[in-house]
């Protein structure tokens, strides 16, 4: 069952942020991640939600996802992105119900 990581992603720090933005989406690809929404314009249409910067990522499966979280490699990364952006960050199991 795929799963997604769901960010919102307020860039404080935009020169240093750089690094996180150029090196983050090869290093997910390897993981088998693929990005389905990368920033653009989100409209809020119920309630108060306004997200900075909203990505979307979906993998193979949470297991996937996880490894690349934890992993070695993504570290460095997540410690470029921890410094240089707030970030709201969510881990969701997602399927589909056939039509």
């Amino acid at each position: 069952m795929p799963a997604f990581v769901i960010a919102n992603i307020a860039v404080h720090d935009p020169e240093n942020y750089e690094e996180y933005r150029r090196d983050s989406p090869p290093l997910t690809a390897e993981f088998g991640g693929r990005y389905l929404v990368k920033g653009g314009e989100t409209v809020s249409l119920e309630g108060d939600w306004r997200p900075n910067r909203f990505v979307l990522i979906e993998f193979a499966d949470l297991e996937q996802a996880r490894r690349w979280y934890t992993s070695d490699r993504y570290a460095p990364l997540r410690g470029v992105r921890q410094r240089t952006a707030d970030t709201q960050l969510l881990l969701a199991d997602g399927f589909a119900e056939p039509h």
